[in-house]
């Protein structure tokens, strides 16, 4: 059998390596769910990296084994914008099932399943965690990976990212209420951004020079756990929405959040499914919460520049 090209130099020693068997879940354009599964993969490989081996002092797991690794898709789904974070953790390329056909492997690890992650588990409850080392870790390696620079630089003005929905889960009038908030405070740099144009690298890069995150319920509020100390998320949820988890982000990676529930609002091609529906919340509802928002940025940053 011919190997594929990501076997490298070590094609006939595959019983060498350790495969970390991964079957992902079937959102893969989804950065939440994404970002959840290769952080379990991340948690499972701390545990063996720190458990000791039975009678003796060698842990499970050692950085040449490490370089000796290699991630295997069971699924069949396609690769997805987000695919080479599976490449995060080993030197080599993922996988697919497909390719180890009636080949002899060596170790194979079934690392924690995606939907067990701490961070995850509890996003339709208050969780009492004021800080998450774990998730903290997770977002430096990522941002590591990606060669996104994470030093705090100072800066005077603010900066707010807004993200732009382009298909479910719309802001209604989002257009108005934008140029308003800019009117409004036309000291802090703002930008309107659509994710879904742009490499998930760029996409880092954006969060991490934003001091505001502000967008509708959705996975693109995920890149709030990007953002440099002191920043603050804006949420702004479906009627009757009671979803925790992006406050629950918000507060393990010591960010401020701040939400608003939009009100039930009538329009033609309204389905009544939150999923899909239009997210409506008048001018001074939007502007009162983005006032506190900045103004809990600006008080943070002052605070810092003092001590």
């Amino acid at each position: 059998m011919n190997l594929p090209d990501g076997f490298g130099p070590m094609r006939d020693h595959l019983e060498d390596r350790t495969l970390f068997m991964i079957q992902r879940e079937d959102s893969i354009d989804n950065l939440w769910h994404t970002l959840m599964q290769v952080m379990s993969l991340s948690l499972s490989l701390d545990v063996l990296r720190s458990t000791p081996r039975p009678g003796t002092s060698e842990v499970m797991f050692t950085t040449n084994d490490m370089k000796r690794s290699q991630v295997v898709i069971l699924d069949a789904y396609e690769d997805g914008p987000f695919y080479d974070l599976w490449t995060m953790h080993t030197d080599m390329p993922p996988v697919r099932l497909s390719d180890l056909a009636h080949t002899v492997v060596g170790k194979m690890v079934i690392p924690l399943p995606g939907g067990s992650n701490p961070i995850w588990e509890g996003d339709w409850v208050d969780l009492p965690c004021n800080q998450s080392v774990l998730l903290k870790t997770f977002s430096l390696r990522v941002l590591d990976f990606y060669k996104v620079r994470t030093d705090s630089t100072k800066h005077t003005s603010l900066t707010l990212t807004m993200i732009d929905r382009k298909t479910t889960r719309m802001l209604f009038d989002q257009d108005s209420l934008f140029t308003a908030l800019q009117a409004r405070f036309p000291d802090v740099t703002m930008r309107l951004v659509d994710f879904s144009k742009l490499s998930f690298r760029q996409q880092l890069q954006i969060a991490r020079s934003s001091d505001i995150l502000v967008g509708v319920h959705g996975a693109g509020l995920t890149h709030g756990m990007f953002l440099k100390p002191s920043s603050s998320i804006v949420e702004i949820l479906p009627p009757t929405l009671a979803y925790k988890g992006f406050k629950n982000m918000a507060r393990f990676c010591g960010l401020s959040y701040f939400s608003r529930f939009g009100a039930d609002y009538e329009y033609s091609g309204k389905t009544g499914d939150w999923h899909h529906d239009e997210v409506f919340i008048g001018e001074d509802g939007f502007m009162e919460v983005m006032v506190e928002a900045i103004a809990s940025v600006r008080a943070r940053k002052s605070s810092v520049q003092i001590a």
